[in-house]
């Protein structure tokens, strides 16, 4: 437990010198000058809400992915309870990434239909 909260308070250690206009599509792009000087039009916004949508389901499936391997964990524990435990984490963990690649996909769908990209 201590090694994971190491981890953890590394990473927000990390946070603050994290370049977030790095993390935009194409970096240096319309959307960071935009948000560098203050002016946007619809099309930025729309494209900066898509983007915060990819990166929150991109999260969303981390989620399930670590909550899957939690219910692998308690899956191989000797005990009855533990066991079934694990079996519904497993299953609820894999109806929730569905979920997810789904929406991801719908997203995906939005923005090629949106900003019209080839």
């Amino acid at each position: 437990m201590k090694e994971i909260l190491e981890i953890i308070a590394g990473v927000i250690h990390a946070l603050p010198s994290l370049d977030v206009f790095s993390l935009i599509p194409g970096g240096d792009t319309e959307l960071a000058k935009a948000f560098q000087s203050g002016e946007f039009s619809w099309n930025l916004i729309l494209a900066y809400g898509l983007y915060l949508a990819q990166f929150g389901l991109g999260a969303a499936g981390l989620s399930a992915v670590i909550y899957m391997m939690i219910g692998g964990y308690r899956y191989i524990m000797p005990t009855e309870d533990a066991k079934e435990k694990g079996k519904d984490s497993i299953k609820n963990a894999l109806i929730g990434f569905t979920i997810i690649v789904l929406a991801w996909a719908a997203v995906d769908v939005v923005i090629i239909l949106l900003t019209e990209r080839s």
